[in-house]
């Protein structure tokens, strides 16, 4: 007799996560998205790209990766690694990460979870929310320290973009572009009182 079982043990429990679950969810939000050659979903705001994604070897992660719109020169580089280390030190989520092109810099948010065990939608959906309100947050934060840069950036590129380890060559746009990313002022609070770690 084990003392632990770690596999789904409830049949008519949360069903197993797969890509066309982002879709029932994406628009139950009503969220403008689009799906790339590889199925990935991805819908565009006004501050950033957002991706739904799912990975692991049995689709056992949940997956959401933003792509700030702006990206700071190459010279900049301390600078951003700085702020970032600061946003991750203070937050939760989404987890903050730069990359260095040759003359431009990627500014990335991540949240992943184990969702081995099955999920709801309600959960997939208080997810999309914390992040998209979270993401927005970071991309502020960086703008209001990097506002003499920010003219002088370069809109990220759309036929650069992350998949967890990888960078695709080319996605389609969404039907339209979210004009704001804050959820529902009750969700937000909350969103921002658990993302923050102190």
């Amino acid at each position: 007799m084990t003392m632990f079982n770690w596999g789904p043990t409830d049949p008519s429990g949360p069903i197993p996560f797969n890509k066309e679950r982002w879709d029932a969810v994406l628009t139950s939000l009503e969220v403008n998205f689009a799906i790339d050659e590889d199925g990935d979903r991805f819908g565009d705001w006004e501050s950033m790209r957002l991706w739904f994604l799912v990975a692991g070897d049995k689709n056992d992660l949940m997956a959401m990766r933003s792509m700030w719109d702006i990206r700071p020169p190459i010279e900049a580089y301390d600078y951003m690694v700085e702020a970032i280390n600061s946003w991750n030190r203070d937050h939760f989520w989404p987890k903050a990460i730069v990359t260095r092109g040759e003359q431009h810099l990627g500014i990335f948010g991540d949240l992943v979870i184990d969702i081995e065990t099955g999920v709801t939608d309600d959960f997939l959906r208080q997810q999309v929310r914390c992040m998209i309100g979270m993401s927005d947050q970071l991309y502020t934060y960086l703008a209001e320290l990097f506002p003499s840069r920010r003219t002088g950036s370069t809109p990220a590129s759309r036929r650069v973009t992350p998949q967890l380890g990888a960078r695709r060559r080319t996605r389609p746009r969404p039907a339209g572009r979210h004009r704001s990313a804050a959820p529902a002022a009750s969700r937000a609070v909350r969103c921002r009182q658990l993302a923050r770690s102190r």
